[in-house]
């Protein structure tokens, strides 16, 4: 009874803790203009060039084995950054979102839950695919990562929009700090 009553306490803290950390607890972000200052910018077309399976298998099949590996390792560690940083951009884009909810003009505050909750889901992804990409770097080929950049797109269009109502002089600007 003991041991499932320290499991219980252990999970439940771990899902705290994972929650914090999908959040971004400790960030403070006050405004549009605090985003480039926070975050870090993601080269999608890089990213999706490092991820791509045909990409991949093009140097699995013209590389002997010996390089290969190593190349596939330093590949999927450049991969791991790219997804720090997206996760990292999300974590602020959580806050803006959730600051754009408390906007007294109900298209702003909805602009913001939908930011919020594709931030919160695309933090959450990262957090995951980090995982997945250490499973890969550890166990070669044994998984591929492909969708969160989609929705980091999207997580960029969005908060573009939400910048678009609020501050129109920034909204042209904001994708190139993300």
């Amino acid at each position: 009874m003991t041991v499932y009553l320290a499991f219980g306490a252990f999970t439940i803290l771990a899902l705290v803790l994972l929650a914090c950390i999908a959040r971004g607890q400790a960030l403070r972000i006050r405004s549009l203009e605090e985003v480039e200052a926070c975050t870090t910018p993601v080269d999608l077309l890089a990213f999706r060039n490092l991820i791509d399976p045909s990409e991949d298998d093009y140097l699995r099949s013209m590389l002997p084995r010996a390089l290969y590996r190593p190349l596939q390792r330093e590949r999927a560690m450049a991969a791991i950054q790219y997804i720090w940083w997206a996760g990292k951009n999300a974590a602020v884009l959580l806050r803006i979102g959730e600051a754009a909810q408390r906007s007294p003009d109900p298209a702003v505050a909805a602009a913001g839950r939908d930011l919020s909750g594709l931030a919160l889901h695309v933090r959450l992804h990262a957090l995951m695919a980090i995982i997945h990409l250490t499973t890969r770097i550890l166990i070669p080929g044994a998984i591929r990562v492909s969708v969160l950049m989609d929705r980091y797109d999207e997580l960029r269009r969005r908060v573009a929009a939400i910048a678009g109502l609020q501050q129109p002089a920034i909204a042209g600007r904001i994708n190139s700090w993300l």
